[in-house]
């Protein structure tokens, strides 16, 4: 039929012919929509009614057809009813479920939450009060933690009348070694856009602290200075050592001078070659919180090993087990991230100053936790300073376990 009317519209001269095509076109485009199967009739008559929304794909024309969704602050998107849509343009009924531009009426208790100065690896509760201090019911939606160190009651699905309030228990876990640390929760409430936060703080920190918490002295920085060391608590301590020999003292002398609870040390590293540069800078204490203090020394010959493409990594270079009674032995736990269907099969020491042994491998879905047990060896007293090697069949890595042994 096509090729009929294109060679009987070829005949007509002119712009009367341009005309002719042109509706003839239209006539044909019309019919094949009429017979396209993706249409279906909604009421069973010769014509079906066509609406704004479904010529154009989506209701500004973008041509894109979804069920729409309102995007709340912290990368949460709340569900949005969809409109029923009739077959007349125009007659499109109103969703049944309005979401309100701006955050719920809630309060939280305490708005934000600052844990303070707390334990490396310590696991910390805190209880949060949600109140609803609009008129109607609310309901709670969702709740997220912003990482996987926050850990949470499930609340989701939780109403809370009007002028009355909820408890939500939330757990923090301390990052393995000192800094400052950071977390959120936030709140997503059904009929509203945005989302609500409450803001979590703490510094990861032993009982001794220093500052800085890293010797930086990577290519161009300076291989010496000086470090503030002091007690968390208050309490005064003396300083044993530092890196394994006497503490050079800004304005403090020993043999005349009371304990203190800060001190200032001269530090140097420039004397250490690149077999011999520390890791770690050491400090040994009589605090009996803190036998050892660490501080990183970041150099380009000590920098911590990669773990290449999907290999599984330790979660941290190094741990510190503070003190062993001689002749007893000390346990520490460390994350092993992506370990997958891998298994370690070893831990080994690579020092003389202790033993190491795998105790045991705790699964918790993605996340793998192994527990080691360190041994010093016979007649050992003092700092305990070495690296161990965990080994499974696809891969290896060290780790450097510092401590400090007691007579």
């Amino acid at each position: 039929m096509y090729r009929f009317f294109r060679r009987r519209l070829n005949r007509v001269p002119n712009d009367s012919g341009v005309i002719l095509r042109r509706a003839a076109g239209l006539v044909i485009l019309v019919g094949l929509v009429g017979l396209s199967p993706g249409c279906k009739e909604s009421d069973g008559s010769d014509a079906a009614a066509v609406s704004p929304i479904s010529a154009s794909g989506s209701e500004d024309g973008t041509g894109v057809a979804a069920t729409p969704t309102v995007a709340a602050r912290g990368g949460v998107q709340v569900p949005q009813t969809q409109p029923a849509l009739q077959g007349v343009a125009g007659n499109i009924q109103s969703p049944t479920n309005v979401v309100s531009s701006g955050p719920a009426p809630v309060v939280f208790d305490p708005p934000a939450v600052d844990l303070g100065y707390i334990l490396p690896n310590q696991t910390v509760n805190m209880i949060i009060q949600v109140r609803n201090i609009g008129s109607e019911p609310l309901k709670i939606a969702i709740v997220k933690p912003s990482c996987t160190c926050t850990t949470l009651d499930d609340l989701a699905g939780t109403v809370i009348p009007p002028g009355d309030s909820v408890s939500l228990t939330a757990q923090l876990k301390a990052r393995p070694k000192p800094s400052p640390m950071t977390s959120s929760v936030t709140f997503s409430f059904e009929g509203y856009a945005d989302s609500s936060k409450v803001l979590i703080s703490a510094q990861v920190a032993r009982p001794i602290r220093t500052i800085p918490q890293i010797f930086n002295c990577v290519t161009g920085k300076p291989l010496s200075g000086q470090v503030v060391v002091e007690s968390i608590d208050g309490r005064p301590f003396t300083i044993w050592a530092a890196n394994r020999q006497p503490p050079e003292y800004i304005n403090f002398d020993p043999a005349t001078d009371e304990p203190r609870n800060t001190y200032v040390l001269e530090w140097d590293v420039s004397r250490y070659t690149q077999q011999t540069m520390p890791g770690w800078w050491v400090i040994e204490t009589d605090h009996p919180d803190c036998p050892v203090v660490d501080v990183w020394v970041r150099h380009e010959w000590n920098m911590p090993e990669g773990a290449a493409g999907r290999r599984w990594r330790l979660v941290t270079q190094h741990v510190v087990i503070d003190g062993i009674n001689a002749g007893e032995s000390g346990e520490f736990t460390v994350e092993i991230a992506k370990l997958g269907r891998d298994d370690i099969h070893l831990v080994q020491s690579l020092s003389n100053e202790f033993d190491a042994k795998l105790v045991s491998i705790q699964r918790n879905g993605v996340d793998t936790e192994a527990t080691v047990r360190i041994t010093p060896a016979a007649g050992h007293h003092g700092l305990l300073y070495g690296t161990i090697q965990f080994i499974s069949k696809a891969h290896a890595q060290k780790l450097t376990v510092i401590g400090t042994v007691f007579e």
